[in-house]
C-alpha cells in the first residue's frame, strides 16, 4: 500500500516539474514573433501547437509504454541517444 502512494506521489512530482517547462516556450513568443515574422495571435497560435503536439505525443508515448513495457523503452531510447 505503501509503495503505490510513493508510486502515485512520484508521477505526480514529475507532473509538476513537467508543467513547469511550458512556460519557458510563452516566455519566447517576442524571439519566435521576429524570426517567424508572426502577429501576436499568429505567434500564440504557435506556441499553443507546440504544448498541444507535447501533450499529444506524451499521451502516445505513454500508452506506448503501458503495452511495450518500461525495459524495452528504456533501451530504445539509450540505443537512440546513441
Amino acid at each position: 500500500m505503501i509503495r503505490t502512494w510513493l508510486n502515485i506521489i512520484a508521477l505526480w512530482l514529475i507532473g509538476v516539474l513537467a508543467a513547469a517547462q511550458l512556460p519557458k516556450i510563452a516566455v519566447l513568443a517576442p524571439v519566435l514573433r521576429e524570426t517567424f515574422h508572426l502577429s501576436l495571435a499568429g505567434a500564440g497560435l504557435l506556441v499553443s501547437l507546440l504544448e498541444i503536439g507535447g501533450a499529444v505525443f506524451g499521451v502516445a508515448a505513454g500508452l506506448a509504454l503501458g503495452r511495450f513495457g518500461g525495459r524495452r523503452f528504456l533501451v530504445a531510447g539509450l540505443a537512440i541517444l546513441l
